[in-house]
């Protein structure tokens, strides 16, 4: 793989590579990317229980866009310059100190659900130091 990861400290990431097969990137191909990236936005979205709501398109947190959020989670979506699309479900930056540790209790949980259905329509890897995993949903 040879890239660092993008990595969350408090958050469970994985990552999808939708761009994977395409030509390099220049003008011409814009739309390919812009339509692969919407789908991906698409099928997280669509992936997450009732509990979550999206944002809007202008909400960041860090250098990740949050596509949704629930009471205790956010759902953030990082295009890196490799090409490399990180999902990552973590707490809140808003919560206080008893319903962050609440909702860092069941981030495992709440990612792997999300995971496991984003598996279906995406391969998904875990970054693991300069190299990936395939993430394998727990059945």
């Amino acid at each position: 793989m040879g890239a660092g990861h993008y990595h969350i400290r408090d958050g469970v990431t994985v990552y999808a590579e939708p761009y994977e097969g395409f030509p390099e990137f220049d003008e011409s191909i814009r739309y390919m990317w812009e339509d692969a990236y919407s789908e991906l936005q698409g099928a997280i979205t669509g992936a997450l229980s009732r509990s979550f709501w999206k944002t809007g398109r202008d909400e960041w947190r860090d250098d990740a866009v949050t596509l949704a959020r629930s009471k205790l989670h956010d759902v953030t979506l990082h295009e890196s310059s490799h090409g490399y699309c990180y999902v990552t479900v973590r707490p809140r930056a808003d919560l206080d100190c008893r319903l962050d540790a609440l909702a860092a209790g069941n981030i495992d949980a709440v990612a792997a659900r999300l995971f496991g259905k984003l598996a279906a329509d995406y391969d998904l890897l875990r970054g693991s130091g300069w190299s990936s995993v395939k993430y394998e949903p727990k059945a």
